[in-house]
């Protein structure tokens, strides 16, 4: 994750260039570390990502092999929201593939618990 190394100021320049790498519509998302393992680093992250982008959320999923086994993840975007646009019918031909994935559970992954909420405000 980013925000683990280099300055406040390095970080921010590193989103911005994300943020105008970007095409017209674009999304950036990136792991944002386990909100039970790593929270003064999810602290420190989601202010700088919302100096950056105006859109900023957070989605979590279980990742077994992770540090704690629950994971966070950012949605960044100046224009586009995460619900903005579901592709109905590209989402149920992946869960016909999928053992875990059905477009509930994608809508659910971002629903926070409060302590979650609290880290990423």
């Amino acid at each position: 994750c980013a925000c683990l190394v280099g300055s406040e100021m390095c970080i921010r320049d590193s989103y911005t260039n994300v943020k105008e790498a970007l095409k017209e519509g674009g999304i950036m998302a990136a792991q944002s570390e386990s909100p039970f393992i790593n929270q003064a680093e999810m602290k420190k992250m989601y202010p700088l990502l919302r100096r950056v982008f105006p859109i900023v959320d957070t989605f979590t999923g279980p990742i077994p092999s992770y540090p704690g086994g629950y994971w966070s993840w950012c949605f960044c975007s100046e224009t586009v929201r995460p619900f903005d646009f579901i592709d109905e019918e590209r989402a149920e031909k992946i869960t016909k593939l999928c053992k875990i994935y059905n477009k509930e559970y994608h809508l659910a992954s971002f629903a926070l618990p409060n302590f979650v909420k609290e880290l990423t405000k």
